[in-house]
């Protein structure tokens, strides 16, 4: 008997410079994105086959079930969509599509200006539909082919109007699953938690946190086109170690991040044998990628010209789409700009302190834009408080740098409001409102549906008595109720449109949605 084969299978495991411990080379793909998987299906014969693809969540034990599509010459494709990061498994099944045979064997005939008997080809359609009997659309199938009698044309339409039958004749599968590692969004609405430490157990922390990336302590050296001799002023981890991360990373569904320094070439312009700068460092990212990196946050990516990191980052978009490329700020507006047109995703930058009015508009205005050329996405690094709160509540995603206490349980609630609530979601109108006193900040965040205030005090050794004037809608009430998301238990309170009152502590913070 001719047995089926399952070849070819795409994606191939990424390539991997450095060895892994665990499961080895993944793949990957992104949450609420299509994972797709093609394969050639080949049988010695004329035999049509079918395939199917079954997925799961590592750890689970029920598979979901996703069709696969014949694209010709034996190659077949299928999808699944993955709903949560982390580590999937799928399956690849063929068998031999025996009802499809002979729906063509007998469409062929009928087309060929047919023939006097078709009694044998109607009882062989009938032996195939017999074992599945027990199915309603079988049974009345097979009655009314009975019913048929001697009206051979009537039996073969009976016949023909059953599309498939679940046979999988000859079934065979994948000798063990392909594993897929998928990712949170790449470069979407989340936080960054910088490592006090590298280890096991402190991933699993920031993975039960909700942040999608883990950055590793300490800055790498990017070495491509530096001078001899050239080192960077401080150690950062070795591929060795993030490769003994990345499985428990990917486990995890965390993406790990590493800072890097972008080295002084002597003169990047000057005729050389080597190959381009771009290239070289394409390379070099790649071996980090290898090892397990899937962000990069780069140091001083503007002292190298634009064309070199428009050839490096289409090189490792082509090798590895799902990565990351990071800008370490801050940055100038147009450098901002120019090198999210050389392939930059995000800009960093560092927030101390809770900003003046005209600083956070600036910040809300370098978000994501409309048009050619994307505005990269900010990240805005702070230690907790205040500070982290308009960071998570302005830009699109945030950084933690303290390892420990109230800055970590607070990014935790923070990563849960955009779930919770429209207002939080990315893309959502940032409104700034008037205050009493320069030093407290406040905003609105407003949806379709939802409406939250934000309220920050800059002032840190004394606490503030100011006003907020929340406009007045054309239909909303002078008063009305709001939650207060930041207090345990989300109490309800009175608040107004209009100028309101508040009282702040030291370094203090409001957040309120509205239900006006």
């Amino acid at each position: 008997m001719a047995r089926i084969r399952i070849v070819d299978v795409d994606p191939a495991p990424v390539p991997r410079r450095i060895a892994r411990t665990g499961s080895g080379d993944l793949a990957r793909g992104l949450v609420d994105d299509w994972v797709e998987v093609r394969a050639t299906l080949a049988r010695d014969g004329d035999a049509r086959l079918l395939g199917m693809l079954r997925y799961r969540r590592a750890g689970r034990r029920r598979w979901e079930l996703a069709p696969m599509h014949h694209l010709g010459e034996g190659r077949f494709s299928g999808a699944f969509l993955a709903e949560e990061p982390g580590r999937w498994e799928v399956q690849l099944d063929a068998w031999v599509n025996r009802w499809a045979a002979w729906r063509d064997e007998i469409s062929a005939k009928v087309e060929g200006f047919g023939q006097p008997d078709y009694s044998e080809e109607i009882a062989a359609g009938c032996r195939l539909l017999a074992p599945f009997a027990h199915y309603p659309f079988v049974a009345d199938t097979l009655e009314r082919v009975a019913d048929a009698a001697d009206e051979q044309v009537i039996a073969l339409v009976t016949l023909l109007g059953v599309d498939a039958l679940p046979d999988q004749h000859d079934l065979v599968s994948l000798p063990q699953p392909l594993t897929v590692a998928v990712d949170p969004a790449a470069a979407g609405r989340g936080a960054w938690v910088e490592l006090p430490a590298v280890g096991a157990a402190v991933l699993g922390r920031v993975a039960a946190l909700g942040a999608h990336t883990a950055l590793l302590p300490g800055v790498a050296a990017l070495r491509a086109g530096a001078p001899a001799g050239w080192a960077s002023a401080a150690a950062g981890p070795t591929a060795a170690v993030v490769a003994s991360l990345s499985d428990v990373a990917d486990a995890h569904g965390l993406r790990l991040a590493l800072r890097v320094e972008v080295a002084l070439p002597g003169d990047p312009f000057a005729p050389t044998d080597e190959p381009p700068l771009g290239a070289l460092l394409a390379e070099e990212l790649l071996e980090w990628v290898g090892a397990g990196i899937a962000t990069f946050d780069v140091v001083g990516a503007g002292r190298l010209p634009l064309d070199v990191w428009e050839i490096a980052a289409a090189a490792v978009r082509a090798a590895a789409p799902w990565v990351v490329l990071s800008a370490a700020g801050p940055l100038a507006p147009g450098l901002g700009r120019a090198l999210c047109a050389a392939g930059f995703a995000q800009q960093s930058a560092r927030l101390d302190e809770v900003p003046s009015r005209a600083v956070a508009e600036a910040l809300v205005a370098s978000g994501p834009a409309k048009g050619l050329v994307r505005v990269p996405r900010l990240l805005l690094a702070a230690e907790g408080g205040a500070p982290l709160l308009v960071a998570a509540t302005l830009a699109d995603c945030f950084s933690v740098e303290a390892a420990a206490g109230g800055a970590l349980v607070l990014a935790q609630r923070l990563l849960e409001l955009p779930r919770a609530y429209p207002a939080f979601a990315p893309g959502t109108t940032v409104r700034f409102l008037d205050t009493g006193d320069e030093r407290v900040l406040a905003y609105l965040r407003c949806s379709e549906f939802d409406e939250a205030l934000v309220v920050a005090s800059a002032v840190l050794d004394a606490p503030v008595t100011t006003t907020v004037t929340v406009p007045i809608g054309p239909d909303a009430a002078a008063a009305f109720p709001a939650v207060d998301l930041l207090a345990p238990g989300e109490p309800r309170c009175e608040w107004g449109a209009g100028e309101r009152a508040v009282t702040l502590d030291p370094g203090g913070m409001l957040v309120l949605r509205l239900e006006r």
